[in-house]
């Protein structure tokens, strides 16, 4: 019994002794870990102060800023001349094609002539119209006349049998008068049914003449205006026989020929392909930084690399929307600087180049960092370098001249994509800030 009961205790005695050993491993290896961030196996950096920016990049397309489509308020007429081919610099109102106008003008008479034709007709109606208004109450009051005078006689016819029916003798004469009042009765209130349901009759064909009337007057109105229209709309097309640029730039589509049938579609566009934008989108994470008026840095590669600036003019607030900044014009009159719309697979954002386009094309590729913050002149350093202290503090560690390594209390401010700026009295220029071997230090 006593062996078993030390052969237990030895049990949990080497039991307690692995676990300490265990326990002791594993701080070892959290401890170890952690001094080797502050010491061995790091690098260095010397603190200087640099510029750092915070921004989000996108790519794009260069468009221009203005682009009209023209077309012409004239349809089935023959091109006859079209002056200017792609490539052309045209200026604000300058002739860029005529129509053939013997159509148009042939067009005009005829409407001329219909014109005329529809104004006798409407008189012709309006007559017939007016002539069975002057029937109607004609007949309205010679049978309002004639029902009167019937009923009167059958009165005058009822009053006198009543009369004679009262003075009777005897029975027989009384009889005889009696009969007479009934049938005299019955006369009389026959003419007065009659007068009521003629005179009744009558005023609605009075009252259908003059409706009839009136809606002469407005069919014969609407036919003029019509025929009238059909005139302005035929002198307005032969006025536009002749289609202006509607602003200065440069012909990128020419979409006629002389000799051409026009049914309406597009004649010209024009571009201003000296103001350039970029035409790019952003992702939903990316678009809430973006707002009006920031600043863009600008790559072209088939410019070369130099930087370009611009400014952001337009975010879109929808999401698949795109305002394409293209209006169309009829007959060569500028529309207003109004935007269509087209989809899009982010949130659409413009950028306005601010220097000169020199040797730039619609079309060409456009990287661009739009700077969300800037900071300029302060110590920075990579993130991998900005640890926190078993206290809670921001700190930095850095080793002296003779390698004595201590800790300082930073805070940070501005963070770009690879450094965070710091802050804190002790921080100087030169000091050797020790940051993990495997962290880039990025650019000095």
């Amino acid at each position: 019994m006593e062996k078993r009961i030390k052969k237990q205790k030895f049990y949990v005695i080497a039991a307690a002794i692995i676990a300490t050993i265990s326990m002791a491993a594993v701080l070892y290896r959290f401890w170890g870990a952690e001094e080797k961030q502050e010491g061995a196996g790091q690098t260095k950096m010397t603190l200087t102060k640099r510029d750092i920016t915070d921004s989000v990049s996108v790519t794009g397309v260069l468009e221009s800023v203005s682009t009209r489509k023209i077309r012409a308020n004239v349809s089935n007429v023959v091109v006859k001349k079209v002056n200017v081919k792609e490539g052309d610099k045209v200026k604000k109102g300058q002739k860029l094609m005529s129509f053939d106008e013997t159509d148009l003008r042939m067009a005009l008479f005829d409407r001329k002539e219909n014109l005329a034709e529809t104004k006798v007709q409407a008189d012709v109606q309006l007559a017939s119209a007016d002539r069975k208004l002057e029937e109607a109450k004609e007949n309205y009051a010679i049978k309002r006349k004639s029902y009167a005078v019937a009923e009167r006689a059958a009165k005058a016819d009822y009053l006198s049998a009543r009369e004679a029916f009262q003075s009777a003798g005897d029975t027989t004469e009384r009889q005889r008068a009696g009969q007479t009042l009934k049938q005299a009765k019955r006369a009389y209130e026959q003419a007065q049914l009659e007068r009521e349901a003629g005179n009744r009759q009558n005023r609605s064909n009075l009252q259908s003449a003059k409706e009839h009337v009136m809606v002469t007057k407005n069919n014969n109105k609407s036919l003029m205006r019509e025929a009238e229209q059909k005139i302005r709309e035929a002198r307005k097309a032969l006025k536009n026989c002749s289609v202006t640029a509607p602003l200065s730039g440069t012909v990128v589509m020419v979409g006629v020929e002389e000799g051409d049938q026009y049914q309406g579609s597009d004649l010209f566009e024009i571009s201003d392909c000296e103001n350039l934008q970029v035409y790019a989108t952003a992702d939903e994470y990316a678009v809430s930084r973006i707002g009006k008026g920031q600043k863009v840095r600008i790559f072209i590669n088939a410019a070369g690399q130099d930087e370009r600036e611009g400014e952001i003019s337009y975010v879109a607030k929808t999401k698949g929307v795109s305002r394409t900044g293209t209006s169309t014009a009829n007959n060569g009159t500028a529309g207003s600087n109004g935007y269509s719309t087209a989809a899009a697979s982010g949130y659409v954002i413009r950028i306005q180049l601010k220097e000169n386009n020199k040797n730039l094309r619609i079309g060409m590729t456009a990287r661009c960092s739009i700077i969300i913050e800037e900071a300029a002149d302060v110590f920075a350093v990579p993130y991998d370098a900005v640890y926190r202290n078993k206290n809670g503090d921001t700190v930095l560690y850095v080793e002296d001249g003779n390698g004595t390594r201590r800790e300082l209390t930073v805070s940070k401010g501005m963070e770009s994509d690879y450094y965070v700026e710091v802050m804190g009295e002790e921080l100087k220029e030169g000091l050797q800030v020790l940051i993990p071997a495997d962290t880039d230090e990025g650019e000095e």
